[in-house]
């Protein structure tokens, strides 16, 4: 007895046929416990169009139903590109943001130098750093107050 797909419920073991009329009269067919995106196996060799026909028609069905959904997918599937992705994106850009300008702040206020640095050298921090712009106020303010004396 030929069993067709049809027959079968979506989570049954391997498919014997396929659903359609032309392999009744095919060469014995032999079932694979493979994945549902293999074709089956039929012990012929020949590209018969009308057995391709049917072998793409079966295995979309079998496909579609066969599948296991909930083993190994992310959230919303693999390639989920839901209609509101831009706001998602911006949002959590947002967020990244955010974070990562309180730790720069949080750093920033906390650095501890023992030597500042030279005056007219580059030195990247003396924009953020609270202790080195403290220290730079104060020679700037000493100075004034030598111009004004003096």
């Amino acid at each position: 007895m030929i069993a067709t797909a049809k027959e079968f419920p979506p989570s049954s073991g391997p498919v014997l046929a396929l659903p359609c009329d032309c392999d009744l009269t095919a060469a014995p067919q032999t079932a694979y416990p493979t994945n549902p995106h293999n074709h089956f196996h039929h012990g012929r060799r020949r590209k018969d169009p009308v057995r391709a026909d049917c072998q793409l028609r079966a295995s979309a069905e079998l496909t579609s139903s066969r599948y296991p959904k909930h083993v190994w997918s992310p959230a919303g599937g693999w390639y989920a590109q839901p209609a509101n992705w831009k706001a998602n994106t911006a949002v959590v850009g947002l967020a990244l943001g955010s974070i990562v300008g309180m730790a720069w702040m949080l750093s920033a206020n906390r650095e501890y130098r023992d030597k500042m640095p030279e005056r007219h050298r580059f030195f990247p921090s003396r924009y953020w750093s609270k202790q080195i712009r403290e220290h730079e106020r104060k020679q700037d303010q000493n100075i004034i107050e030598r111009t004004i004396e003096g």
